[in-house]
């Protein structure tokens, strides 16, 4: 998506990607004549998975391209049906399914050290998927962890940018804090965040991601990070298993160890 698309009223927005469909237009496991079969099918040949991604555009802090959704229609990506997210109150109700497939509509405003507690699958890993379609949350503030805390194997998130975010020191020590998640085992594709980390007081601190198992690309951090032990721009630790391809760090960044 390299532009603005806008769904409301009775709009529903159905997409699949990287399948053959059947009579009744629903996704197959039989992949496309001629797709390169040399790789996982759903994946495309750098191992990203296949899906729907909006264009960063030339301008860092923003997407170029975006899906506004305020349909009552539904959202259905490679026939599995989608939460659609527009409001704070409705990004606090994910925690309670981290197995859940969500959508963000709008842009998220309000996150405060007294409006949010805790982070997205902070005690139990997400595994399912996260689509921010090219939108914002505008100026979180975080305590002692990222927005999620950890993506687990097999979940996805993409196009999801976090934006002039804060995360404040907690009141225990963690082993990873990052402003989009503490612990990455899963795919983070096409997202960003810039802001400031200041967890000070934790083992491995990253920009994007605290510690990276899984697999992250086409993103980028820009900011600050605050930390006394293992610091990193874009993630604070890689492990052996952890990929990262085509991501970064843009414009000026300071790492502070204190």
């Amino acid at each position: 998506v390299n532009g603005v698309m806008t769904a409301s009223g009775t709009a529903g927005l159905a997409a699949n990607y990287g399948h053959l469909l059947d009579a009744n237009g629903n996704p197959t496991a039989t992949v496309p004549p001629g797709q390169d079969t040399s790789h996982t099918p759903g994946t495309n040949a750098d191992g990203t998975p296949m899906g729907l991604y909006t264009d960063q555009g030339a301008t860092s802090g923003a997407f170029a391209g975006k899906v506004n959704f305020s349909g009552t229609g539904g959202v259905t990506l490679n026939g599995t049906n989608y939460t659609v997210v527009n409001e704070l109150a409705e990004l606090a109700a994910a925690k309670n399914d981290p197995a859940g497939h969500y959508v963000l509509g709008s842009d998220i405003y309000g996150l405060t050290a007294t409006s949010w507690e805790g982070a997205l699958a902070d005690t139990t890993a997400f595994t399912g998927a996260f689509n921010g379609f090219g939108h914002l949350v505008v100026l979180p503030e975080l305590t002692g962890s990222g927005l999620f805390g950890t993506i687990g194997s097999g979940a996805v998130v993409s196009n999801l940018g976090i934006t002039a975010a804060t995360v404040n020191a907690g009141s225990t020590s963690k082993p990873a804090a990052g402003i989009l998640a503490n612990v990455n085992q899963g795919s983070i594709i096409n997202s960003f965040a810039d802001g400031e980390l200041k967890n000070t007081n934790i083992d491995s601190a990253g920009g994007l991601v605290g510690d990276n198992f899984g697999l992250i690309a086409q993103s980028y951090f820009q900011g600050k990070v605050f930390a006394t032990k293992i610091a990193g721009g874009l993630v604070g630790t890689n492990e052996a298993g952890g990929r990262i391809i085509e991501s970064a760090v843009r414009g000026p960044i300071s790492n502070y160890h204190q």
